[in-house]
């Protein structure tokens, strides 16, 4: 298997190295997990089109930049305050 390597913008604003792998056994969805390094392998439909993996990209952007407003807003003072 061949990975394509490409960047999207990462939550902090950094930039994130993805390895798309295009799997035979993946029919229609595709499915992104975070690597230990820190880039993300985005596996795809072996049949997927070029054009299809752009959106899928835009897609993951956007769960980043979620996910890191999320961690933004979830502190240990907010924590705190919400203890006492």
């Amino acid at each position: 298997m061949t990975d394509e390597r490409r960047t999207v913008a990462g939550g902090g604003g950094s930039e994130v190295a993805v390895h798309v792998r295009r799997d035979r056994r993946l029919k229609k969805s595709a499915r992104w997990q975070r690597q230990p390094d820190g880039s993300i392998l985005l596996r795809i439909p072996h049949r997927l089109p070029q054009r299809d993996v752009q959106p899928l990209l835009d897609d993951i952007t956007a769960q980043l930049k979620d996910q890191q407003a999320r961690a933004e807003r979830r502190t240990d003072a907010d924590l705190q305050a919400r203890a006492e």
